[in-house]
């Protein structure tokens, strides 16, 4: 069986603390868009909110795809 997908979705992410997503068997790096709600990006310095990751087909492993999101420990 094969999966194929454009894109994951993590909700319940802090989004402003974000350094990087890939995938965790070679390190291939992913793009990513990320978004809250307004009233949190305005009054929050910390929101959580959704990232969508951009999974191209050419790292899609036919047992399961590993994404890892490199989250720093503290706002910088």
């Amino acid at each position: 069986m094969e999966f194929s997908y454009e894109t994951i979705s993590v909700r319940g992410v802090p989004i402003k603390r974000v350094k990087s997503v890939s995938v965790l068997a070679d390190g291939t790096a992913l793009t990513y868009t990320s978004r809250c709600a307004i009233m949190d990006s305005l009054f929050n310095s910390d929101p959580l909110g959704e990232l969508t990751i951009c999974v191209p087909e050419s790292v899609i492993n036919s047992f399961a795809t590993v994404i890892a999101i490199d989250i720093n420990s503290s706002l910088t």
